[in-house]
């Protein structure tokens, strides 16, 4: 085993390719961990989108030891934070908690990794990841965020969306997502990251021998992504010409001319006048025989658009 310090991030990787990945800090009173698998949804085709988040969801249904139950009463004891995400990249599931409950979190989240797949546990979750498929399609911000990535990346698997579709959700088999698991999890796609109060090398030895008998798997894949086609360029405009007949007329000699009346100050609670700031009226008054055209006194401004939010990851099934 390598000699490891106690103060600086460093990593390990077992005999089947599994990664630990390791940041200890004496101050910190509480520690962290995470395994990440390097798979998502960038890795599925048109006909099975929305494998990766099944199986993160397959995850917290229990293993062939420990029940769905059970298993989520334990990640509740640590006291402290659960949860898993997927990407277009990876599939991630960490937990947080209290040092001296170091041991139980570390084989907590390992067991979770052992999923049993059952055919009655995949037959529950597909409807709750469909009721999330509906959740989000009410969701107008996550519809454009969808569609903003499907018209830039077109057919790569990229303009995919993560969670899938009603369609490709509902016709997934308990064997097609076994053969994801099988293909995807493999040691040499896992890294175990750690950090906060831990002794490093107590960890790695704790690995070597828990982490062992993971199969090695495939490697990951080298992505291949077709270029995206970007945005276009739009055409230069004309330079545009005015007809001599469309010109305005020359204000008369008699009328005076005063500076340009200055813009009229927004209220601070308006919030109409914070996004277009309305102009003073013209600084040249009319000819007195000029008929004066009405001016509308409403204004249309935008409403201010929030930042769109990450997507959506899918928060465990208990």
């Amino acid at each position: 085993m390598p000699d490891l310090p106690h103060t600086q991030l460093h990593q390990h990787t077992l005999p089947n390719g599994l990664t630990l990945l390791l940041e200890p800090d004496p101050d910190a009173q509480t520690i962290a961990a995470g395994y990440f698998v390097n798979t998502g949804s960038r890795e599925e085709t048109p006909q099975d989108m929305g494998a990766s988040h099944f199986i993160e969801h397959l995850l917290f249904k229990g293993s062939d030891e420990v029940g769905a139950r059970e298993l989520n009463e334990r990640l509740d004891d640590l006291g402290g934070h659960a949860n898993a995400f997927t990407s277009e990249e990876a599939t991630v599931y960490h937990a947080a908690t209290l040092p001296e409950y170091t041991p139980e979190l570390l084989h907590t989240l390992t067991e979770l990794m052992r999923p049993a797949l059952r055919d009655d546990d995949i037959h529950t979750e597909r409807g709750v990841i469909l009721e999330e498929i509906a959740m989000y399609a009410d969701q107008p911000s996550v519809r454009v965020t969808d569609q903003l990535r499907a018209d830039y990346w077109g057919d790569h698997p990229l303009g995919q969306p993560i969670l899938g579709t009603t369609d490709t959700v509902t016709n997934l088999t308990p064997d097609t997502l076994r053969a994801h698991h099988q293909a995807r999890y493999g040691a040499r796609r896992v890294t175990l990251a750690v950090t906060g109060q831990f002794d490093p090398h107590q960890l790695t030895t704790w690995a070597e021998h828990h982490l062992r008998d993971w199969p090695t798997g495939t490697p990951t894949p080298t992505p291949t992504p077709a270029p995206p086609p970007g945005p276009t360029t739009p055409a230069p405009l004309p330079t545009p010409t005015s007809p001599a007949s469309t010109s305005p007329p020359p204000a008369p000699a008699s009328a005076p001319t005063t500076p340009c009346a200055k813009p009229r100050t927004s209220s601070p609670t308006s919030s109409a006048a914070k996004t277009a700031p309305s102009t003073g009226p013209s600084s040249t008054p009319a000819p007195a025989t000029a008929p004066t055209s009405p001016t509308s006194n409403t204004s249309t401004t935008a409403p201010s658009k929030a930042a769109s939010p990450a997507t959506p990851t899918a928060p465990p099934r208990r």
